[in-house]
């Protein structure tokens, strides 16, 4: 019998495959030898029913889910005329359908006859499924023909860019570090030919799941162990004869339509006409950090910083690194790999001046973040020095100069000035890029604060929302661009001083906390901007429990996750000394903030590395909070642990122990039940113990933290797997391999089951390769 099937390709508006239920409808029971094996072949949810009635209740039920209909030819009558369905694919076994069986239901995808040609023309249509969403994730958002690309971020560009990138692999390197899970499903992995890849994937449905699954959540790790494989697989692919092999091969994400080809090439494009020798590789990796995928950027840096080719860029693989350090909040490492970079600019024949300027650019912004201003502004002047001599008067790296520049101006409270810049760095990106780049939106953010002080609130308002429009195009919902305008708007809305804003201000801010949440919960410091935001709202309403309250918390996050953060650190003990004096009704308010003042002149001095200064400012800090707020125990606390951290870093471990004890007992005797609190303080006496090569004590310290934090997290929580990996190196130092090697072991697992920890992966598993070979030497 020949197969028909309907001459227009069906593309359904089905959000996802993930939407598609898979029905078959089989009264007499003609698919039963074939039931088993689409449900193994085909990855979406398939029922299966043998009552009319049955099904269609089931298919009534359904709301926001589409249906793909597999029944016999006989049976079309009683089911197609149910909108829910949306594809019908005739399955005739016993070949005995009428042959003039007319296709106007646009719905019949086909008959046919057999097995694997039904399984293809299902796969076909989940496949034209997800070629549309990639293409509209992207047309929806943009106009492409006539914009600038360059840092638009989306899986679109992803998937486009992956095939590329793995092309781009050197041909004769072999697999390394591939997870033994891996090793125990695909055996042959070591040793295929690179012309049997295509037969490999048509043979194991469990590699095609794999792929599939690894390829649809992006997850670098799995892609990267298996990059050779597939870069062999795309070589080997005829793509015009992809479906007379067979089409099966549903690697759709792996092969780019036309207009896809068109779309990435314009944004590689677009990219390389500011940084004219950027590999695609590093493109690929920039591209996952604008996503604002963060972690999966670092991994991606750190496989090519320690498998890299010759022919890569080590001076840009460690600037990608310094960046995902950047985005992160992780200043200090980041400023590492900025350095690393810029050396090796500078050690380079002949010396690489012009892209030098974009390193001094980012550790000007990692000092800015750090409070050291003066410096900051130094590294952006050199900056934008080299950028005026290479480039032209329009060129966006002089905007991003004048940017950086405009900012330390607002620092300064000189809010002419930076208007000023500000306004010049928009005038250059709206002539070099077009209304709607993520560059121009960032512009956009700042005008309105210079704006906002000169109470020209609807120029600012104009601003935001012009911004706001910008990142709903680029960015996906709830991108720490889109917190941070509803941030700034909270703020706009405070300072206009009008009762009825007050409400507005908290609102925008408790958005802002959840859309930082959820594209990146450890972007502490803008978590922390938005409690002191919701603060100030409060206290102009005269709620000052309620805003010390808030402030608290913003100190808290800051205190503990961004300590060198001086400039934010000192505004909020500043507003917190504030709401005090406020607060209080009887002469006791005289001294209300001279502990929060006092801790403000510590941090200062303890910037200026003037340690012994900053530490008698904390002494007296303490006293006072004692005196006056002997129940406020997380000042106090708070007192305490900058005079254990300052006899750290002045390496008087036994001083520094001393007082991250009496943390440690004030906060055990004050902590509410249930609460994790102190972890914290055992964590840093196990450190130092370690810095006195003291391994047995810091192992108790770390075994108490991990129970405690056992009690308390999931077992899938970063920390938990930070507290295993700490056992874990202590035992490695009492020469305890094996035990070092479970707890190790067990780290990782947490590690691959905790999404913000993928970047501690590798690390520990390059310390479970080293013990297992030492283990295997000394026969242990």
């Amino acid at each position: 019998m020949e197969n028909k099937t309907n001459g227009d390709e069906q593309q359904t508006d089905i959000e996802d495959e993930e939407n598609i239920i898979i029905i078959c409808f089989d009264p007499d029971n003609e698919f039963n030898d074939h039931i088993e094996d689409l449900k193994q072949q085909i990855n979406d949810s398939f029922i299966f029913y043998s009552e009319l009635e049955l099904c269609i209740n089931f298919i009534k039920s359904i709301v926001d889910k589409t249906i793909f209909l597999i029944i016999s030819p006989s049976s079309i009558s009683q089911l197609n005329n149910f909108n829910q369905i949306k594809n019908i694919f005739l399955f005739d076994v016993s070949n005995n359908s009428n042959e003039c069986l007319s296709f106007e239901d646009s719905k019949i995808i086909g008959i046919y006859d057999k097995f694997d040609l039904l399984l293809t023309a299902i796969t076909k249509q989940i496949n034209l499924i997800e070629t549309k969403m990639s293409q509209c994730c992207f047309f929806d958002q943009i106009q492409y023909e006539n914009k600038d690309l360059s840092k638009q971020s989306n899986s679109f560009l992803w998937h486009q860019l992956f095939p590329d990138v793995l092309l781009h692999l050197s041909s004769d390197q072999q697999f390394e570090n591939v997870d033994q899970s891996i090793l125990e499903q695909f055996p042959w992995i070591n040793d295929y030919k690179p012309n049997e890849a295509v037969g490999l994937f048509m043979k194991y449905p469990s590699l095609r799941e794999f792929i599939n699954k690894a390829l649809k959540n992006e997850d670098i790790k799995q892609l990267y162990m298996l990059r050779y494989f597939l870069r062999d697989l795309i070589q080997n692919l005829q793509f015009d004869n992809i479906q007379q092999q067979n089409d099966q091969l549903w690697i759709i994400k792996l092969i780019s339509v036309n207009d896809g080809q068109i779309i990435k090439q314009k944004y590689i494009d677009d990219t390389r006409r500011q940084f004219p020798d950027l590999s695609i590789s590093i493109i690929f990796g920039k591209l996952i950090c604008d996503m604002s995928q963060w972690n999966q950027s670092q991994a991606y840096f750190e496989y090519s910083l320690n498998n890299y080719s010759h022919t890569e860029d080590l001076a840009w693989v460690e600037h990608g690194l310094g960046q995902a350090h950047h985005w992160k909040g992780e200043w200090n490492e980041s400023r590492i790999y900025y350095d690393r970079s810029y050396e090796r600019m500078m050690k380079n024949e002949p010396v690489r001046i012009k892209d030098s300027a974009v390193i001094l650019s980012d550790i000007g912004k990692i000092l800015y973040l750090q409070g050291q201003i003066e410096e900051s502004f130094n590294f952006h002047e050199k900056a934008l020095a080299i950028h005026m001599k290479y480039y032209s008067p329009y060129h966006p790296h002089i905007a991003i100069s004048l940017y950086n520049i405009g900012l330390i101006f607002r620092i300064r409270q000189k809010e002419d000035e930076a208007l000023v810049f500000f306004q010049q760095v928009l005038l250059i990106q709206e002539k070099y890029y077009d209304s709607f780049h993520v560059d121009i939106g960032t512009s956009l953010t700042q005008l309105p604060l210079c704006l906002t002080k000169e109470k020209r609130y609807d120029e600012a308002l104009n601003c935001h929302q012009r911004a706001l429009a910008i990142y709903e195009k680029y960015y996906p919902l709830g991108h720490v661009s889109v917190a941070f305008t509803l941030s700034c708007m909270s703020y706009m809305f405070y300072v206009q001083d009008k009762q009825n804003q007050f409400s507005e201000a908290v609102d925008f801010a408790q958005q802002s906390i959840t859309f930082t949440e959820k594209s990146n919960p450890t972007n502490y410091r803008r978590i922390a901007n938005n409690l002191s935001n919701i603060s100030e709202a409060l206290m102009c309403q005269n709620k000052f429990d309620e805003a010390f309250d808030f402030e608290q918390k913003a100190l808290n996050i800051l205190k503990i996750h961004c300590p060198t953060n001086i400039i934010k650190i000192i505004e909020s003990l500043n507003q917190m000394g504030d709401l005090r004096r406020k607060q209080e009704k009887n002469s006791r308010h005289i001294k209300a903030d001279i502990p929060f003042t006092l801790m403000s002149l510590g941090i200062i001095k303890y910037n200026q590395r003037d340690y012994d200064e900053s530490l008698n400012y904390y002494y007296r800090a303490a006293n006072i909070l004692k005196e006056f707020y002997s129940t406020d125990y997380s000042q106090i606390i708070h007192s305490l642990n900058w005079v254990a951290f300052i006899y750290y870093k002045k390496q008087s471990y036994d001083r520094a122990i001393e007082f991250y004890e009496r943390c440690l007992r004030i906060d055990e005797a004050n902590s509410i039940p249930g609460q994790l609190t102190i972890d914290k303080f055992l964590m840093k006496l196990s450190s130092i113990k370690r810095a006195q090569l003291q391994y047995e004590s810091s192992l108790a310290y770390e075994l108490n933290c991990l129970l405690m934090r056992e009690k308390v997290l999931p077992p899938n929580h970063q920390d938990i797997g930070e507290s295993l990996s700490n056992i874990g190196l202590c035992y490695e130092h009492l020469n305890q391999r094996k035990s070092a090697l479970d707890y190790y072991k067990r780290a990782l697992v947490v590690y691959e089951q905790c999404s913000l920890a993928t970047h501690r992966q590798w690390p520990i598993e390059l310390k479970i390769e080293k013990l297992s070979t030492e283990m295997n030497q000394f026969n242990i």
